[in-house]
């Protein structure tokens, strides 16, 4: 009968620290839902924002074709840098605009976007009312951003498990004596 599988010998220890740490980042993470949760549904304070630059934001993606050949194609996005007041305060902002074009990577159709929003034009900015120096440019946090820390911390504490797992079955395949 053939050795039973297990990890090499120095993984114990690692794989154990590891599996911990991820497992309690995990536990901790879903500890935070509801604060998270509150934080995506929580609805921000309008006011009025003047645009001070509205620019194009360009940024690469590579991607492999074959083992000789990578591909870069260029996305662009909408940004504008923006000032606002509350309470007699000035702050400052700098976002991606919300409006989304058809391809980000029609550099005209981007630009389109960005004339709607010239300097000195008025933008609703929102604030947090806790922290009047966050701002967005949306009335609440998308969704998505709660959904990706869910699948995160789900990640996190599947894989301490199974790290915690394999270093049990590690342990107690020691024991384990091939029979001849």
């Amino acid at each position: 009968m053939a050795k039973p599988h297990r990890l090499p010998r120095g993984c114990f220890w690692p794989a154990l620290i590891m599996g911990l740490m991820l497992l309690v980042l995990g536990i901790l993470s879903f500890a935070a839902m509801g604060k998270l949760w509150r934080r995506s549904n929580e609805v921000w304070t309008e006011v009025q924002g003047v645009v001070d630059e509205p620019y194009l934001d360009k940024y690469d993606s590579r991607h492999r074709v074959s083992r000789r050949r990578t591909d870069t194609t260029t996305y662009w996005s909408a940004k504008i840098k923006y000032h606002y007041i509350v309470n007699d305060k000035s702050y400052t902002g700098d976002e991606k605009l919300p409006e989304d074009p058809n391809s980000s990577e029609d550099v005209a159709e981007v630009r389109r976007i960005l004339d709607k929003h010239p300097v000195e034009s008025t933008i609703a900015v929102f604030y947090s009312p806790t922290a009047p120096d966050k701002s967005r440019l949306t009335p609440m946090e998308p969704k998505r951003e709660f959904y990706l820390d869910v699948m995160f911390s789900s990640i996190y504490t599947l894989l301490g498990i199974g790290l915690l797992a394999a270093t049990r079955w590690t342990r107690s395949s020691k024991n384990v004596k091939p029979q001849a």
